[in-house]
């Protein structure tokens, strides 16, 4: 039980490391207020519209995936679980997570080259 608390904290603290955190009272570097950062940093109106467009498309074309090749995908570039991790998630070996990551990519890849043309 102890060995399982450690290793789900380990992990937690691993995904924190990844994320980048900002600073409440301004930006470190060239000491603007944070308002001011994340005002320069707001996409436009069809920017915004436009990036909802992709991630429609990326999750229907992710829904259209076979389970075994979603599901290495999403822990991997969604959730940051290394190939290792994969590994002991779906109790397969790591030449198999890596070899579905790259099938399904390519199978992605493919359906979002459908969606692109479609909307042309």
């Amino acid at each position: 039980m102890y060995r399982l608390l450690r290793n789900l904290y380990t992990d937690a603290l691993r995904r924190r490391a990844r994320r980048p955190t900002f600073s409440l009272d301004g930006d470190s570097e060239s000491g603007r207020p944070l308002e001011e950062t994340l005002a320069a940093s707001t996409p436009s109106a069809p920017e915004s519209m436009e990036r909802q467009e992709v991630q429609q498309d990326v999750t229907e074309a992710l829904c259209r995936l076979e389970m075994e090749f979603q599901l290495p995908i999403v822990l991997c570039d969604m959730e940051g679980l290394s190939y290792e991790e994969i590994s002991r998630v779906m109790l397969i070996p790591v030449g198999t997570v890596r070899s579905r990551i790259h099938r399904g990519r390519t199978q992605l890849r493919a359906l979002l080259g459908q969606y692109q043309t479609q909307r042309k």
